[in-house]
């Protein structure tokens, strides 16, 4: 068997996916796929998880270094090596991780015997770099960026609301919006009216000079400044930064009150510029897994 084919091996469609297996026996390779898994969770989350399935007779488990890859969707992805010993023999476990917006699929091969565990290990990286979540390019998409450290984080829709440690006595918030499509349609206005724009009891003063700004991965684009008042009086220095790879834009922003206003700044300043482009699709065919029942 290359790593390429799966002639000969056995396919069981299960409910949440399909279940492979090597017609060498179970040693020699099964392969689960999951297509759909909730909710979305890190990967040290699943490492965990998928130490607590394992039975009580495991022994030595040990998982990475992780492989981040991307999938010919455009999709991130990655690739976690396994090695369990379970009743004096040593088990070789590969599981590729492809994320969607909220939630993820899995496919995950294992083998007994050495040499197939290596193959299992290249069928599952195929497997995975070709898998298809279907969801389309022109869709908003969360993206990858250093989180800041010590900072609360709730998963709010379409985007991420980071709370300064002490919020909100000192008020620091940082908004990340999924990144959405750079072409704006009319949905598109409405969506970021709904989701990204200011509550309108916010007064705003003139804004500063916008400040041009390159993040370590080439994304370029302007972060504007402007100081105003809430209701009571209080005051708020706002801070929206638009970045643009022309495909994508995405959208960040800082509300912060005076007295922590350095620090914040600093903190999402970091942010910015650790945002990172997103996968780009795959256009050519590449190599696939070949099936032959």
């Amino acid at each position: 068997m290359s790593d390429m084919s799966l002639s000969g091996w056995r396919r069981t469609i299960l409910a949440d996916g399909v279940l492979l297996a090597s017609p060498e026996g179970p040693d020699n390779g099964t392969i689960r796929v999951r297509t759909r898994n909730t909710p979305l969770i890190s990967i040290a989350t699943l490492i965990a998880q998928l130490r607590g399935t394992m039975p009580a007779s495991a022994r030595d488990f040990k998982a990475g270094p992780v492989e981040r890859i991307q999938t010919n969707e455009g999709e991130y992805a990655a690739l976690i090596p396994i090695s369990v010993t379970v009743g004096g023999r040593l088990v070789t476990r590969t599981v590729g991780v492809i994320f969607g917006d909220d939630f993820f699929a899995a496919v995950d091969g294992a083998a007994v015997d050495p040499v197939a565990g290596e193959r299992v290990r290249g069928v599952v990286r195929r497997l995975t770099k070709h898998y298809s979540l279907g969801l389309g390019d022109n869709r908003r998409r969360p993206y990858v960026y250093d989180v800041p450290q010590g900072w609360a984080g709730l998963r709010i829709h379409r985007g991420v609301a980071w709370m300064a440690p002490h919020f909100p006595k000192d008020h620091g918030l940082i908004m990340v919006f999924d990144a959405r499509p750079s072409a704006v349609s009319l949905d598109h206005l409405q969506d970021r009216m709904l989701l990204e724009d200011l509550s309108q009891d916010f007064t705003p003063g003139p804004p500063q000079a916008p400040v041009q700004v390159v993040t370590r991965s080439g994304l370029r684009g302007q972060i504007t400044i402007v100081t105003g008042h809430l209701p009571g009086g209080v005051t708020r220095t706002v801070h929206n930064c638009a970045l643009d790879d022309g495909r994508n834009l995405y959208m960040l922003r800082l509300e912060s009150d005076e007295a922590n206003l350095v620090t914040n700044r600093g903190v999402f300043m970091q942010l910015v510029h650790s945002v990172q482009l997103l996968p780009i699709r795959n256009q050519s065919a590449g190599s696939f897994i070949l099936w032959q029942d």
